[in-house]
């Protein structure tokens, strides 16, 4: 039969091994809350990270498409836009043509007027 000293140690064993096993499992209970605060973090449908993630990638992939359109539209295909513009650069100088031609005529006809009917 064990003796009373070795009784008590083994009740001092048993009871410290009680208090580890109830740290371990208040650890344990701690551990999941985190477990289930990062699993909420990460998979809530309107503010977690997935959710945030599918919202920037709809995102870029429609600033891209957009972008690539603009591109697209701004680009000079067979010279289309550059005669364009040169057709309105020519059409714009051809009026300071003609205005610069009337101007040039009216003050001749004035000073051929002047100079031969009223002197």
């Amino acid at each position: 039969m064990p003796s009373e000293n070795a009784e008590t140690k083994l009740a001092v064993a048993i009871s410290e091994l009680s208090s580890k096993l109830e740290t371990l499992i208040e650890k344990q209970e701690e551990v999941a809350d985190n477990i289930a605060k990062i699993k909420e973090a990460i998979y809530n449908p309107e503010q977690g990270l997935f959710s945030r993630i599918r919202e920037v990638e709809l995102w870029r992939d429609s600033f891209l498409q957009t972008f690539e359109e603009r591109v697209e539209y701004h680009t000079i295909k067979d010279g289309d836009l550059r005669m364009a513009q040169i057709e309105s650069t020519i059409a714009a100088i051809k009026r300071v043509q003609w205005l610069v031609a009337g101007s040039v005529v009216t003050t001749v006809t004035a000073l051929a007027l002047k100079h031969f009917i009223l002197t």
